[in-house]
């Protein structure tokens, strides 16, 4: 019996007998079925900064595109029950503002087409188009731009997403364009600018609207915000402490193990009865 992959040689005559052809056609409808199935045998994981990704944008993405997490691809009950813990498959859209502001979005390792699964970096180092508003030309953090799968958005204000290097500008009438290197998913603890939404309280918390490029979030996961303000000497409600804080002021917070946190320190307003010297 012959070899049915034997190599052919040079200046031989190229002959394929129909049990190569066969396999060659049967391998590549195995690619492509494990390419568009939504479960992956165990011994298939992906990198630890990568995961699948279902397109539901409603239009085929490039390399290098940006999705939106829309929830999970597979639903632990029905059909897919088995599938969904097997394997991970998120649910790309278009990226949207506030819905996928923040890191809930991956950028795309290949093309995928519409309804079909590709691979995507959730986290970690990779190319990205980025566009920087004049008035942010020189912001060092980016994030979606709304509605666009093509890039990312240069902020001013920290985010999950920095900006390592940029090269290569596109000078738009409103701003210019860059291939950047992004670090996704980035964490630190920058200090935010917020406005409060209402005056000191009976409680040690106050809700805030966090600023973002100079504006105040007024929607979104930005916006009514839970603030956490420490009073010395065991006060634990803001409208006896100083400074007294009034709807509408400016404070600095700070993101702490998920919970945000005032960085003043407040003291408690202690009422002095002066006696009238003689």
């Amino acid at each position: 019996m012959g070899d049915t992959f034997r190599k052919v040689r040079d200046g031989e005559k190229l002959r394929i007998p129909a049990k190569t052809y066969n396999a060659m056609v049967d391998a590549a409808q195995d690619f492509i079925n494990r390419k568009n199935n939504l479960s992956s045998e165990p011994g298939t994981q992906l990198p630890a900064n990568m995961v699948y990704i279902k397109n539901d944008s409603g239009a085929n993405v490039d390399r290098f595109n940006v999705l939106g997490i829309a929830g999970s691809a597979i639903l632990p009950g029905g059909s897919d029950a088995s599938n969904f813990f097997r394997s991970v498959v998120f649910s790309g859209v278009k990226p949207l503002l506030p819905d996928h502001r923040g890191g809930n979005f991956v950028i795309t390792a290949e093309p995928i087409a519409n309804a079909s699964v590709g691979r995507a970096f959730i986290s970690g180092i990779i190319q990205v188009k980025v566009y920087a508003p004049y008035a942010v030309l020189n912001g060092t953090f980016a994030d979606i731009a709304h509605n666009d799968v093509t890039q990312l958005a240069v902020t001013n204000s920290p985010s999950t997403t920095k900006i390592m290097f940029r090269h290569n500008t596109i000078v738009g009438p409103s701003g210019n364009t860059y291939w950047a290197i992004v670090r996704l998913n980035y964490s630190e603890n920058p200090i935010r600018r917020a406005v409060c939404k209402q005056s000191a309280g009976a409680s040690n918390t106050i809700q805030v609207n966090l600023i973002r490029n100079n504006a105040e979030q007024t929607s979104g996961i930005e916006s009514n915000v839970t603030v956490t303000c420490d009073i010395f000497g065991g006060e634990n409600m803001l409208s006896n402490a100083m400074p007294k804080l009034q709807s509408g002021d400016i404070i600095y917070v700070t993101n702490v193990d998920g919970s945000w946190r005032c960085i003043n320190t407040f003291i408690p307003f202690v009422s002095c009865e002066c006696e009238d010297s003689v």
